[in-house]
C-alpha cells in the first residue's frame, strides 16, 4: 500500500516540474553598435522555454569577443509567429531578446 502511494506521489511530482528549456543562440546584432541578439524557437508540439539566465552568459561572451563591456538587457522580448496552421494556431514562433553591450 505504501509503495503504491509513493509511486502515485512520485508521478504527480514529475508532472509538476516546469517544461523543458533551451539556451537561446546568437541570431544577429551589430558589433559596432554593441548590440547582441539572442533567439529561441519553439513549436506547437515542442513548447520549450528559453533559459534567459544562460542566454545572459552567451551575450556576455559575445560582447567580450566583440571587444565590448558586459551586456545589459533591453526591456522586453519580441515574439513572432513564423508559421500558422489553417485554424490560426501558431505552429512555430521565435522569441528574441536584445542586449546592449557596455551599459
Amino acid at each position: 500500500m505504501r509503495a503504491a502511494i509513493f509511486a502515485c506521489l512520485t508521478c504527480l511530482a514529475g508532472c509538476a516540474q516546469p517544461g523543458p528549456v533551451v539556451t537561446p543562440r546568437v541570431s544577429g546584432g551589430n558589433p559596432s553598435d554593441g548590440i547582441v541578439t539572442l533567439a529561441s524557437t519553439r513549436t506547437l508540439f515542442n513548447p520549450v522555454a528559453p533559459d534567459w539566465g544562460a542566454a545572459l552568459g552567451t551575450a556576455d561572451r559575445q560582447c567580450r569577443a566583440d571587444g565590448n563591456a558586459p551586456p545589459a538587457r533591453f526591456v522586453g522580448d519580441q515574439e513572432a509567429c513564423e508559421l500558422y496552421d489553417r485554424g490560426g494556431r501558431c505552429l512555430r514562433a521565435t522569441v528574441t531578446r536584445f542586449y546592449s553591450c557596455g551599459e
